[in-house]
């Protein structure tokens, strides 16, 4: 097997609550149901966004990603190699709102982390210290929120700046804005 570790920003995303609601569904028909809606929703939430982009978007571009259990892993090559102005971070962020965005609007938060560095990513795998220092962030944020590390943090304010409001600085955290629209 041939691991080709790349650059890479990588997001680790977990949806609150889902554990009480599945150990609630092995008693409860009503519950059940409602886990089989998530686990729908969880499943078809990155393919569904992929069918709203222009169909002149760049494959490359379009975030990778892993849906476990009730975790969604994305991950997009920090640079392109065919695109000079493609900001992988920024593709990565914006994914992360739209993740944010649909799953509140079904009654769920989320909460992750994300992450930039070595990644090798699969279609159903993904390994790399970046993916390790994603899901870090996620297990210890105690908040719905998605945080960035301290590198992802650099290349954004070199990236977008101060002004973009994808992204905030909030009493200590540098995290997504998951209320952008």
């Amino acid at each position: 097997m041939d691991l080709n570790f790349e650059e890479r920003a990588v997001a680790f995303i977990d949806i609150l609550g889902f554990k009480n609601i599945v150990n609630l569904a092995a008693s409860d028909s009503r519950k059940q149901n409602e886990l089989g809606k998530l686990i729908s929703l969880l499943s078809n939430a990155v393919p569904q966004l992929n069918l709203m982009l222009h169909i002149n978007v760049p494959k490359e571009i379009i975030p990778e990603y892993i849906y476990i259990s009730d975790c969604i892993i994305l991950s997009t090559p920090l640079l392109s190699k065919e695109r000079g102005n493609h900001r992988g971070l920024s593709i990565l962020v914006m994914r992360v709102i739209q993740i944010a965005n649909l799953m509140r609007s079904n009654g769920y938060l989320i909460r992750g982390g994300i992450s930039v560095g070595q990644v090798w990513h699969s279609e159903s795998n993904i390994v790399g210290p970046a993916y390790q220092e994603a899901y870090k962030i996620e297990t210890e944020t105690v908040v719905p929120r998605v945080g960035l590390s301290s590198a992802a943090r650099e290349i954004w304010i070199k990236t977008e700046g101060h002004g973009n409001s994808m992204c905030l600085d909030y009493k200590g955290c540098f995290m997504v804005n998951l209320l952008h629209d």
